[in-house]
């Protein structure tokens, strides 16, 4: 299924790319995080701390939230 979304490129971060959702909800909690994905990673963040977000990582990066 295709997915239409803004790409933000998260140069503060390193090589990545980020989607902001907003306060959308999933439904799904946290499971294997981490803050340090590899290339190809596609990261899921249901939100919290922080705004619902995907991230995929294409290079090194780093993310991380100040909680």
């Amino acid at each position: 299924m295709p997915y239409r979304q803004r790409l933000i490129h998260v140069r503060c971060s390193g090589e990545g790319v980020w989607v902001p959702l907003g306060d959308w909800k999933l439904g799904a909690g946290f499971e294997n995080h981490t803050s340090h994905p590899t290339v190809g990673d596609f990261l899921f963040y249901p939100g919290g701390y922080s705004e619902t977000e995907i991230i995929l990582a294409y290079g090194a990066c780093s993310f991380a939230s100040k909680m």
